[in-house]
């Protein structure tokens, strides 16, 4: 990450609302995409189901807080 000037922060210990949206969207992937698979699958089955929905979720997935938009959308505007 440090190579795309990706900066990192963490939470405070016990608050978890410090990263809220972070939280529902790792809620999100285990809902509608690791819970659909057998986490048994080799590495490349699940990396590759990944991609695919980090795509879904980006381009083609409404969300309620950004009034039923995509991410795509909202950055595109």
């Amino acid at each position: 990450m440090h190579h795309s000037s990706i900066k990192t922060r963490h939470s405070r210990v016990r608050h978890p609302n410090d990263d809220a949206h972070i939280e529902r969207f790792n809620r999100t992937l285990r809902k509608e995409c690791i819970g659909a698979y057998n986490c048994n699958k080799d590495i490349s089955f699940i990396s590759h189901k990944l991609d695919r929905f980090i795509d879904y979720y980006n381009y083609d997935r409404i969300h309620l807080g950004i009034n039923l938009r995509t991410p795509y959308e909202m950055l595109h505007r």
